[in-house]
């Protein structure tokens, strides 16, 4: 009997577990990661990190798929084509690999613990989430998501994705590709898609419902807030997805007869076309797959989701040191009655995070991946957390979750800006003062004019002076990002109109 071989890992290496560590800052000592890699995906799947199951859960996912590499291809048709039934069921196979137990989501929230985490549960639509993963990043640590892909163990048969994989196409096109959207976020480690307690203990799943209905019977308005949660205008938008999928979904024969019945003067080519032209809406539309017919009959289950319950999420929380946070006023309102005797967020980032989800500033709903990884690897997340925290500090009052505390923060936060923004055109005007416009312009060329031996033309004088100068604006520069770390907002903004 031969044993397998084991892997050597350098203490300088990055840590098998996935945290974004070296081996000896992280699991040396604590997990003999030089024998767990010589086994299988489940030897190896209860060892790893929140980071460390998602990217596994991803090359599954691919494998799946059969794709050459993680992430939605050019061609959105052929995407769709490639959740086949069989590639359907290995996806949802593969989630109880990644998860195994209980036990293992426990030890994986508990690694969470040490950062400024928001567990987001809201609607999951993807361009909501990516939006909401995108503002929130430049405050929090880590944005925790809850996995929308249902957990197959505890779902009857004749829903379970194992076993009718055929219905669950279009439901794991739609979570698949929101997580290959936010793949970067996951790679740089600023998102983790987790799961709940309620995955591995149903009688917990339905105890949370118990509470959440106990919940809303003692406190009348959330069922007040639950009925006006959405506008008509809002629902539409929300929904918007949904009703077009089963729009599309009307069999080419019934649009036949509509189209026969409500306009009995077109010509056959005349219907043709219109059933040509909704199987070209059908092939653009982002999540419509075609149902399938199976035992002679047609079904796709449309889900929609909104990570968790409160009563689960608190879970979460209270295992990963979370706060929550969500885009929906009846679960803001949960949080807002529960969080203090629920014992999670003692920092109070919940009603900070409320009010920061709905500031009006249009360039925080696309921040770009590189600004969030510029926060950290400068080393400025911090200054501009604490910049947050006291402008809400000074704005929030007696009553954080109330709703007009978003225009006192955005209107302190724009004067935080407007400040940062005239000071870092004074350090930028100290040139123009020294040389104006043109030879300013010069002077940013001095370096590497210096270096190829081409600056004779300045004057020795000039190019000391120059240099000099250069390095006062560079440490004024460097100066005025501690202090003014809401000057960060401003290369959003400049940014943002670059693109637009």
């Amino acid at each position: 009997m031969t044993t397998a071989r084991r892997v050597k890992v350098g203490a300088n290496d990055p840590c098998p577990c996935g945290r974004i560590r070296k081996y000896k800052k992280c699991c040396r000592g604590l997990a003999d990661w030089e024998t767990i890699q010589t086994g299988t995906v489940s030897d190896v799947a209860p060892y790893l990190s929140t980071r460390g199951k998602n990217l596994l859960f991803l090359r599954l996912v691919a494998e799946a798929l059969q794709l050459d590499q993680i992430g939605t291809p050019r061609e959105w048709v052929e995407f769709k084509r490639a959740f086949t039934p069989t590639a359907v069921r290995r996806i949802f196979e593969a989630i109880p690999v990644v998860w195994p137990s209980g036990d293992d989501l426990k030890r994986a929230l508990k690694g969470e613990a040490s950062s400024t985490s928001g567990l987001y549960v809201g609607l999951y639509e993807p361009r909501v989430v990516l939006t909401g993963v995108t503002r929130h990043s430049l405050y929090a640590d880590r944005i925790l998501l809850v996995d929308p892909l249902m957990y197959p163990a505890h779902v009857r048969d004749e829903y379970n994705p194992l076993l009718h994989p055929e219905m669950h196409r279009s439901t794991a096109l739609r979570w698949i590709s929101m997580w290959f959207s936010l793949m970067p976020w996951i790679d740089a480690g600023l998102v983790g898609f987790v799961r709940t307690p309620g995955d591995f203990y149903p009688d917990l799943e339905f105890e949370s419902f118990r509470r959440t209905d106990e919940r809303f019977r003692q406190h009348p308005e959330l069922e007040q807030l639950r009925r006006s949660e959405l506008t008509r205008e809002e629902a539409d938008q929300a929904f918007a997805t949904y009703k077009s999928q089963m729009t599309l979904g009307i069999p080419d024969d019934a649009i036949r007869g509509r189209a026969k019945r409500d306009h009995p003067e077109w010509s056959p080519e005349q219907v043709e076309n219109i059933v040509a032209y909704v199987q070209k809406l059908r092939d653009r539309d982002p999540y419509f797959i075609e149902p399938l017919a199976v035992d002679g009959s047609k079904s796709e289950m449309l889900q929609v989701s909104t990570g968790a319950n409160y009563e689960m999420a608190k879970l979460v929380a209270l295992h990963s040191r979370s706060f929550v946070m969500t885009d929906m006023r009846t679960r803001w309102k949960e949080i807002e009655l529960d969080r203090q005797s629920a014992g999670i967020d003692a920092a109070a980032w919940s009603p900070f995070a409320k009010a920061f989800h709905n500031l009006t500033f249009s360039y925080l709903n696309n921040v770009p991946l590189a600004a969030a990884l510029t926060l950290r690897q400068e080393g400025r997340l911090e200054g501009l957390r604490s910049c947050l925290r006291k402008v809400w500090d000074d704005t929030a009052g007696a009553a954080p979750f109330d709703e007009r505390n978003v225009a006192s923060l955005t209107a302190r936060l724009e004067e935080e800006v407007r400040q940062a923004e005239a000071e870092w055109k004074r350090i930028d005007g100290e040139l123009l003062k020294w040389f104006g416009s043109e030879a300013a312009t010069a002077v940013a060329a001095v370096g590497p004019a210096i270096a190829v031996g081409g600056a004779e033309w300045l004057g020795a004088a000039v190019v000391v002076a120059a240099v000099a100068n250069l390095v006062g604006a560079k440490q004024k520069r460097t100066e005025h990002q501690l202090r003014y770390p809401a000057g960060f907002f401003l290369k959003l903004r400049e940014a943002a109109k670059a693109t637009a």
